[in-house]
């Protein structure tokens, strides 16, 4: 359901806009109550994040499959995984379009964290392909090479986007090729590196940081939750749901990425109503959906 909430949001959001558009337009395009689609998302703000996600995690997982394809050579995956990225880019443009035309849009740290994780998957990818086809001699100049392959590329779309110009992938993906075979075999050799290799922050340390936060708000929510546990007068049942939090409050710290535990350990909760809020909120700032 949470991939249907999503992709319904997209398509309406590219076809009348971010404001135009409700939660309860997105519920009935996926045959929901408005209130059901509460137990997925929190706002519109929360879908949009979860459209980027989910339209990264496609975009990467197409990346992955270039880098298994044995059959093709160095050359040919660097410029196949160029195609995608702007395959990809361009898929995006009614919903980029439909989002800047919103004055006053401020999606919040959380996503700005998420853009920078998503900048810096693709400069690891990027430089796990230049590093296939070119080698050591590259090593040192990958933070530079990035830089420039993303910069031209975030040009070219802003072209495309501002001058409704139509540019096809393949060609942009083959001058970037050209672009970076000019650099590695002219430039590079006479210049020193002027990045270090741990200037950019790389994408597990940014993945950290995004679930380090998740951890946080989710503890907050478990200290509302502990609250309410308190107020149970049935002792036995007070018992209970202590060890519950406890252990969830364990899951959080020592496992986070653990869904299926966490799932598991929310669900103690689900027969008892004054839990609803906090454990829905818990299940959503985890990613996780309720059982």
């Amino acid at each position: 359901m949470r991939d249907e909430l999503i992709k319904a949001a997209q398509h309406l959001f590219e076809q009348q806009g971010y404001r135009q558009t409700t939660m309860q337009q997105v519920a009935d395009a996926c045959g929901i109550s408005k209130g059901a689609i509460y137990l997925h998302f929190r706002s519109k703000k929360d879908l949009v994040l979860a459209i980027f996600e989910h339209l990264s995690r496609h975009m990467y997982a197409r990346i992955e499959s270039v880098r298994q394809k044995t059959d093709r050579t160095a050359e040919q995956r660097f410029v196949d995984h160029l195609v995608i990225q702007l395959e990809e880019m361009r898929s995006q443009q009614a919903l980029t379009e439909a989002l800047l035309n919103e004055a006053g849009l401020e999606l919040g740290e959380d996503t700005m964290l998420l853009a920078r994780k998503l900048r810096a998957d693709f400069q690891a990818a990027l430089e796990g392909f230049t590093l296939d086809l070119y080698g050591d001699q590259v090593v040192d100049h990958l933070n530079e090479l990035a830089l420039v392959i993303t910069g031209v590329i975030n040009e070219f779309f802003t072209v495309m986007f501002l001058d409704k110009l139509s540019i096809e992938p393949v060609s942009i993906a083959q001058y970037l090729f050209d672009l970076t075979e000019h650099l590695v075999r002219t430039f590079i050799p006479n210049r020193q590196p002027f990045l270090d290799r741990d200037a950019l922050t790389p994408a597990n340390e940014l993945q950290k940081q995004l679930m380090s936060q998740r951890v946080a708000r989710a503890l907050d929510q478990l200290a509302l939750m502990e609250r309410d546990v308190k107020r149970i007068d049935d002792p036995l049942v007070s018992k209970n749901l202590k060890q519950a939090v406890d252990l969830l409050r364990d899951a959080l710290m020592e496992h986070p990425e653990s869904e299926v535990l966490i799932q598991g350990l929310l669900a103690n909760f689900r027969n008892h109503k004054v839990f609803d809020e906090t454990r829905r909120e818990l299940a959503y700032i985890m990613g996780v959906q309720l059982l």
